[in-house]
């Protein structure tokens, strides 16, 4: 604990309040724009949900929604839990409700993209600090259990990735004037922490040997041979593998794909992880715990390791007028001079590919653009 103390906390300290002090330039009249477009996309969308259900309602309202899904449209309460107020209508219900009616999509569809417009491209401008033109979040060296770092003041490590819309959030993110935004950013750090961590033979052969590691295991799971695999066989894999990271275990993949319980529970004994349980269990923890202390030196480990490659790019970015401006997870962000990147890019990946030295090789891709989503 001493040594993690002295040669990464203490260090990157250091680190992280000249990226704080530095900050991100955000584009507010982009922000301004997209903030309009979503309150077109809202008005339609809920159009859409009134035809559907034959009456008008608000769709922000879970006292509406519940009377509406649970008396007026008869939809299964068994999907949902009793509350104070009525059934539940939160994330997970209407999940189970998707495909019994068409209101159900319009629901979820109007909650993403209102949460999304209030929580980012309204918020973001008002957080500009006026003096500097960007935004200074701040970064947390004690918050999380596994060692990860945190921001806040806005959390910028939350930027959603999953659709078209969220993406586009990643637009407003620029470098400084002239200068290009450049994403780097771990390969699947999370698995080859698992490999070196569980000594899995198979895993480390596929990664020493570049070999593509979801397309593998789809043919583990499939008896095929990995040429025949197909883009959705793929995708599976890959959530099996990462839920072996994070405790998925049979009902959590049954929500995901249609497979025989048979199925599922072979795949749940298939987990290569070594890390050993059964005392937890012994001892009745839940299964949060379970997963906790399976996922926590493989999320404390990624979290040291791109602590070590940031505390050794800022003393590289020294000599250069590059900045280091974000972390997200396994992710980090500079902005770059044009005359720079031709030099820094192969810096920036042998840095933090060399972070530390494991059963197998970590991997690196920067990429710079104009703006964050760009640089991805």
């Amino acid at each position: 604990m001493e040594a993690m103390y002295r040669d990464v906390e203490r260090p990157v300290e250091a680190v992280l309040a000249n990226m704080e002090a530095t900050g991100i330039r955000i584009d507010r009249d982009y922000l301004n724009e997209f903030s309009k477009q979503l309150e077109g996309d809202l008005a339609k969308i809920e159009s859409t949900a009134y035809e559907a259900a034959g009456e008008e309602f608000n769709l922000g309202s879970p006292k509406q929604l519940s009377a509406l899904f649970f008396e007026t449209l008869g939809l299964d309460k068994r999907k949902s839990r009793k509350t104070k107020t009525g059934y539940s209508t939160d994330a997970a219900t209407l999940e189970k409700l998707q495909g019994d009616h068409p209101v159900v999509d319009s629901v979820v569809e109007y909650r993403t993209l209102s949460k999304l417009k209030s929580t980012y491209v309204d918020a973001l401008p008002a957080l500009i600090r006026p003096s500097t033109g960007r935004v200074h979040t701040d970064f947390n060296q004690a918050v999380t259990t596994t060692g990860r770092l945190s921001s806040s003041n806005p959390n910028l490590q939350n930027i959603p990735t999953r659709t078209a819309f969220s993406r586009q959030i990643r637009q407003a993110f620029l470098p400084k004037e002239g200068w290009q935004l450049v994403a780097a950013d771990y390969s699947q750090v999370e698995l080859r922490i698992l490999a070196h961590l569980s000594e899995e033979p198979i895993l480390i052969k596929a990664y020493r040997e570049n070999d593509d590691v979801h397309r593998l295991t789809a043919s583990l799971l499939f008896d095929k041979e990995k040429e025949e695999i197909s883009a959705d066989e793929r995708r599976i894999a890959k959530v099996v593998n990462f839920g072996v990271i994070y405790g998925m275990g049979a009902a959590g993949r049954r929500r995901y794909f249609n497979f025989s319980t048979r199925s599922l529970q072979a795949l749940k004994g298939s987990d290569p992880s070594k890390i050993d349980l059964s005392s937890l269990r012994t001892n009745g923890y839940d299964a949060g715990s379970l997963r906790a202390a399976a996922n926590a030196p493989i999320q404390g480990s990624s979290a040291d390791i791109i602590k070590v490659a940031m505390i050794r790019l800022h003393e590289v970015l020294k000599d250069y007028q590059a900045n280091m401006l974000l972390q997200v997870h396994d992710e980090l962000i500079f902005e770059v001079p044009p005359d720079e990147w031709e030099e820094l890019q192969p810096k920036i990946e042998k840095t933090m590919e060399s972070a530390v030295e494991l059963a197998v090789p970590l991997k690196v891709e920067a990429q710079a653009g104009n703006h964050w989503m760009e640089a991805k």
